[in-house]
């Protein structure tokens, strides 16, 4: 359809609309009389509201649902459309009955722009057919912003007026073509400059880092004795505890827990109630690695009021809505967050950002789309496809050096969408335990999910905590099921040990370094501190992933984005591993080197004959003196298949 077509079809439907209102034919106080004119006009802009894959509705609540809501205080009440491509969500549009008056009414802008930015859309939408606003969603939402920042606001008689503004935003192909983030990427420099612009991400990693050194500092000054100068220890069990809270909290998001259940703690104190809901509750609901009964966890004191902090970052009037967050944005926002690390010195916590990220002063979150690119060239789908439904849990998918779990939870949901590709084209009876079918699609389950995740997924990092938010992201994916609320029963939700087994191919350690570091340096292995930093890993030891070597040869695919450390960076701290690296790698005996190039000949090694590697690297490694022996491996064995420059 063409855009005059469009916008005749545009001018039908108005004056249809005014027909009938002037006839007193529509209860314009009905939210579903108003939704079955914006599904006319959103069909003008090519979109099928019947197609699950393009648009997502929301199920209309009634007054009295509307109202119970209110009184427990839940803002959990999701836009009506939410505009998606695979699982992605792109944007979304609310409706509302004509007794709302969106011109003026701040509350509904706020939450619709609180829904666009925790999602990274450049825009959200609001309409009762008679009014369209479009709000810009790169402004940091809060409550007492005035609707009218970063608002187009237009009534039904200006539509055709300004049917470009119109079609720009809503027509489908320039929404999937990521229109919208040229639109307001250009607009930035119209920048309000006295309001926030600032990415979730960013300002809930800050938020989590200034929380977490206050958490430290509190469980240092009520447990000296057990945490002495142990950073470590500390930094540890810091982690577990904001990745347990954090989980909950977006379990109640997802109405898998009551909504408000972490406030509710604090009536009789915050952390007593939190521990004894992990040790009982959670533990028998979600077990995992999660929520391991951790002695040293369970017996630390803490101020209960401590946590006041972070909960204010967690509810309302927050701008974070955890409903409908990524678990890829979460893992953004860990990896940023992880850049610093806790240290004590003289009893004071403070924090340092870590050696491998000086030279960017913090993390830098891989793009999602490289991430996705990485994935579909290093593993083909056609030969997935080819191999048949039979054949999918014998895949073998590593991250060498996983980190918070981006590229893990990524080819979680590439391998999850070819499984369900299969299913639908054969049926296989063999399957269908792992897929619940409904009228309008079909669902992996938690059985399904957890089958995927342990028979294909696996990472390795050196980082304890790291490891552990990598855990908590596949956890976090596991339940990511909030847009079939009404299947949650059959999909496994509301089970016992519901993340059993979930985050044990993850493990902890170091990629590059073995036990033979200890016969090759004799005196290592009374040097603790050294010895615990370096981390070694035995890939086909008790703790490592013997039984793919065994079986597999090996892994299928290896993927990531390994370490830029340069020597000058590990060499004082780590000498022995500095020294092991060179002597034990071809590739890093001369020159100066970085970890990423051992980190590509090690991943060669551990792949089975057939395996494809797949790494973000730097550019300079293509010609630099310390690049020279990868690349003469890389050439000689004629590994090549393919180079992407992203320009990034």
């Amino acid at each position: 359809m063409s855009s005059e077509q469009r916008k005749q079809r545009l001018t039908e439907l108005i004056v249809e609309y005014n027909e009938f209102k002037g006839q007193g034919k529509l209860d314009l106080t009905s939210e579903e009389t108003i939704r079955t004119w914006l599904n006319n006009f959103l069909a003008i802009f090519d979109w099928d509201v019947r197609d699950t894959s393009q648009i997502l509705q929301e199920k209309v609540l009634s007054k009295i649902e509307k109202e119970k809501l209110k009184e427990i205080g839940s803002q959990n009440t999701r836009p009506d459309y939410t505009f998606k491509i695979a699982k992605q969500k792109l944007t979304f549009l609310d409706a509302k009955d004509i007794t709302v008056k969106i011109i003026n009414d701040a509350d509904a802008a706020f939450q619709i722009k609180s829904y666009g930015w925790s999602i990274l859309s450049p825009c959200a939408f609001i309409s009762n057919f008679e009014e369209f606003a479009i709000y810009d969603c790169t402004y940091t939402p809060e409550h007492e912003q005035a609707p009218t920042l970063g608002r187009i606001y237009l009534t039904l008689d200006k539509y055709l007026d300004n049917f470009e503004i119109l079609e720009a935003h809503l027509l489908k192909e320039n929404i999937y073509k990521g229109k919208l983030n040229e639109i307001y990427s250009a607009s930035s420099s119209r920048v309000n400059r006295f309001v926030e612009k600032t990415t979730p991400d960013l300002k809930f990693a800050q938020q989590l880092s200034d929380f977490r050194l206050s958490l430290a500092s509190d469980i240092l000054r009520n447990n000296s004795e057990y945490i002495g100068d142990n950073s470590a220890n500390l930094s540890y069990i810091v982690q577990i505890i904001i990745n347990r809270v954090l989980f909950i909290r977006v379990c109640e998001a997802r109405m898998i827990e009551e909504e408000g259940l972490l406030l509710s703690f604090r009536e009789k104190g915050f952390w007593d109630e939190f521990k004894k809901s992990s040790y009982f509750d959670f533990f028998e609901h979600y077990d995992g690695a999660l929520f391991d009964r951790i002695n040293a966890v369970h017996e630390i004191k803490i101020s209960n009021d401590i946590f006041d902090q972070l909960l204010q970052y967690l509810y309302y009037p927050s701008p974070y809505r955890f409903d409908v967050i990524p678990t890829k944005l979460l893992s953004d926002i860990y990896e940023i967050f992880l850049s610093k690390k806790l240290l004590i010195n003289d009893d004071e916590v403070k924090e340092k950002i870590k050696s491998e990220y000086l030279k960017t002063r913090g993390a830098v979150s891989t793009p999602q789309y490289i991430v996705q690119e990485i994935i579909r060239r290093t593993i083909p789908k056609q030969y997935i496809l080819n191999e048949g439904i039979e054949s999918i849990f014998n895949i073998k998918i590593l991250d060498i050096a996983c980190g918070s779990g981006v590229f893990a939870i990524e080819a979680y949901d590439y391998i999850e969408e070819i499984f369900r590709e299969l299913f639908i084209a054969t049926q296989h009876p063999d399957f269908q335990k792992y897929f619940i079918i409904t009228d309008s699609d079909i669902i992996l389950n938690l059985l399904g999910k957890k089958a995927i995740m342990d028979n294909c997924i696996f990472g390795v990092d050196i980082d304890p905590e790291a490891v552990e938010v990598a855990k908590m992201s596949l956890s976090l994916k596991n339940i990511d099921a909030s847009e079939y609320l009404e299947v949650y029963n059959e999909i496994g939700i509301f089970g016992s040990k519901i993340l059993n087994g979930i985050g044990n191919n993850i493990r902890c350690g170091n990629s590059l370094v073995e036990s033979d570091i200890l016969e090759i340096f004799s005196e290592f292995e009374d040097n603790e501190e050294e010895l615990l930093k370096t981390n070694i890993f035995d890939w086909r030891g008790e703790h490592g992933f013997n039984e793919i070597f065994e079986k597999n040869g090996g892994f299928d695919f290896i993927i990531g984005n390994p370490p830029y450390v340069e020597v000058k960076n590990y060499n004082v701290d780590l000498p022995c591993m500095h020294q092991y690296i060179k002597e034990n790698f071809s590739s890093s005996k001369n020159g100066k080197i970085d970890l990423a190039i051992p980190f590509i000949e090690k991943s060669i090694s551990l792949l089975n004959k057939s395996g494809r590697l797949g790494f973000i690297v730097q550019k300079r490694f293509f010609k630099t003196e310390y690049g020279k022996k990868i690349r003469e491996i890389i050439t000689a064995s004629n590994y090549l298949s393919s180079v992407i420059d992203f320009g990034w």
